[in-house]
């Protein structure tokens, strides 16, 4: 993924053990976003992900 705007109409769910493996794929997500995505830094990642979950496009059914 070369631009924000390849990304636009992505949509994430994730389902499962929310005490360890929400957390880790969380943090894979970021990373990956951070990673390949022209300028973007974890933080930016994070709050991309943030406006994800408002706009319904980021789901975590979790549970503990």
């Amino acid at each position: 993924m070369n631009s924000i705007a390849s990304a636009k109409d992505a949509r994430v769910f994730v389902c499962g053990d929310g005490a360890h493996m929400a957390k880790d794929v969380h943090a894979a997500l970021v990373d990956a976003i951070a990673n390949h995505v022209d300028g973007m830094d974890a933080k930016q990642a994070n709050d991309m992900l943030t406006a994800m979950t408002k706009e319904g496009r980021y789901v975590r059914d979790i549970w503990s």
